[in-house]
C-alpha cells in the first residue's frame, strides 16, 4: 500500500470570511501538501431564514456559506459535522449545512437522515488510497441524537452519538448517609413511581440514586464513566465495513467530557472508546471539542489524538 499523508486540525469555529494574507497562503501550502486534510466544522450554514433551536451547543453557531470555500481554499477535503452545535438550527439547519458542504465538494460525516446514515463511513478517493471517515460526538443535547429507522417508523435526522453513563463512588458510610438523605428529602419519589408503574427499571444491587445521579459503594470517593455498549458496537461495525471498503479508516471524536475537574484529561469512557476503535481496525482517532490541547496516545502503534484544540475560533 502506498504511503498516505494526513493533516488533521481541531475545531474550526469559523464565523466570518478569511482575509487573503501571506500567512493564509503559507498555511494553505502546508495543508495542501497532504493527501488527507481534516478539520472539525463546528458551525452551521443554515441560511438567513433558519429558525434557531430552543437549545444550543452553548451559543447558536452560524456562518455564511463562503466560510466553506475558505476552508476548501486552505486545502481541507474532509470535515466532521458531528458536534454539540449540529442542531443549533434544527434539522433544517443541519440539512442546509450538509448541502452547502456538498456543493463545495467537501466530504463530511457524522450526521444523516437517521442513525444508520449518521453512523456510516464516508470515503475520500486520493491518488494513493481510499480513506474512510466516521464521525461521532459524545457531547450533544439529547434532541440532537439521530434515531434508528424501523419498519413502522421513519428514522430521525441528527448526529451519530456516543452516549455514556456516570457513576459516583462513595465509601459505604457516606453512601448510607446519602441514601438516608434521599429518603428524608423525597428526591427519588418520581423515579420510585415510574418503577412502580412499570415505566422504569429498578436499580442494580449496590447502586443508589440521588436526584438522577447514580452512586455505588467503593473504597474511596471517585467517578466512573462507561460508554454505551450499543453505541460502541455500532461504531465498531462501521469500522469493520470501512476496513472492507477502504484502505485507511479515520474516526473523528468530538467530546468535552473530562476526568474529574481536569479539562486537559479526557473522561475514562473516551479512552476506552478510542482504544476500542483502534482494536476494531481504525488507523487513527482524531479528537476535538474542549478547545484545548489534550494528550496523544500511541495505542497498538496508532495515534489517538484526544483533542487537537482550536484551529480557527
Amino acid at each position: 500500500m502506498a504511503a498516505l499523508s494526513l493533516v488533521a486540525t481541531g475545531d474550526s469555529f469559523i464565523t466570518r470570511r478569511l482575509a487573503d494574507t501571506a500567512e493564509r497562503r503559507a498555511l494553505a501550502a502546508l495543508i495542501g501538501a497532504a493527501d488527507v486534510r481534516f478539520t472539525n466544522f463546528e458551525v452551521l450554514c443554515p441560511g438567513e431564514d433558519a429558525a434557531p433551536n430552543a437549545v444550543s451547543g452553548g451559543t447558536w453557531a452560524r456562518a455564511p456559506e463562503g466560510v466553506i470555500a475558505d476552508l476548501a481554499g486552505l486545502g481541507f477535503n474532509m470535515v466532521s459535522l458531528a458536534n454539540n452545535h449540529t442542531l443549533d438550527y434544527l434539522h433544517a439547519g443541519m440539512a442546509a449545512t450538509g448541502r452547502a458542504l456538498d456543493a463545495h465538494g467537501m466530504l463530511h460525516a457524522g450526521t444523516g437522515r437517521h442513525l444508520a446514515d449518521a453512523t456510516r463511513p464516508r470515503y475520500l478517493e486520493t491518488a494513493s488510497a481510499r480513506v474512510a471517515l466516521i464521525a461521532i460526538t459524545a457531547t450533544f443535547h439529547e434532541t440532537a441524537a439521530a434515531g434508528q429507522q424501523r419498519p413502522d417508523m421513519p428514522g430521525r435526522p441528527g448526529v451519530n452519538m456516543l452516549r455514556h453513563s456516570t457513576t459516583y463512588t462513595l465509601p459505604p458510610d457516606r453512601l448510607a448517609a446519602l441514601q438516608a438523605l434521599a429518603e428524608e428529602s423525597g428526591i427519588n419519589i418520581a423515579h420510585k413511581l415510574r418503577v412502580k408503574e412499570g415505566f422504569a427499571s429498578g436499580l442494580e444491587e449496590g447502586v443508589a440514586l440521588f436526584g438522577g445521579h447514580r452512586f455505588q459503594a467503593g473504597p474511596a470517593a471517585g467517578i466512573e464513566t462507561a460508554a454505551n455498549k450499543h453505541d460502541v458496537a455500532r461504531v465498531v461495525a462501521a469500522i469493520g465495513e470501512a476496513r472492507r471498503q477502504g484502505d485507511h479508516v479515520l474516526v473523528s471524536l468530538h467530546a468535552h467530557e473530562m476526568r474529574g475537574g481536569e479539562k486537559a484529561r479526557p473522561a475514562a469512557f473516551l479512552e476506552d472508546f478510542s482504544r476500542a476503535c483502534i482494536d476494531a481496525g481504525a488507523h487513527a482517532v482524531i479528537g476535538h471539542g474542549p478547545h484545548i490541547l489534550r494528550g496523544i496516545e500511541i495505542y497498538q502503534g496508532r495515534p489517538i489524538l484526544y483533542s487537537l484544540g482550536n484551529f480557527i475560533f
